[in-house]
C-alpha cells in the first residue's frame, strides 16, 4: 500500500473507495486530505501506472496534488 496525504496526517472525517479499489479520505469539508492506492507494487508491474478515478466532487489544487505525490 502507498498512503498519500496533503499537509500534515490528520484524521479523515469521511472516505469513499475509487472504482480501482483505492481510498480518497475527506476533511470535515469535503476536501482531499488522503489517498491509499492498494497492491501499488503490483499494479506498476502490471500496468506501468496507477490509476484513480476522482470523483467530480472533490477539488484539490494542483499545487496540494504536485507536493502530495513528491513526498511519496
Amino acid at each position: 500500500m502507498l498512503y498519500l496525504h496533503i499537509g500534515d496526517p490528520r484524521q479523515a472525517a469521511g472516505s469513499e473507495e475509487t472504482p480501482e479499489g483505492h481510498v480518497l479520505r475527506f476533511d470535515a469539508d469535503g476536501e482531499v486530505i488522503g489517498l491509499t492506492i492498494i497492491n501499488t507494487k503490483w499494479l506498476l508491474e502490471r500496468d506501468h501506472a496507477i490509476n484513480v478515478t476522482v470523483p467530480e466532487h472533490v477539488a484539490v489544487g494542483p499545487d496540494a496534488l504536485a507536493e502530495a505525490l513528491a513526498a511519496a
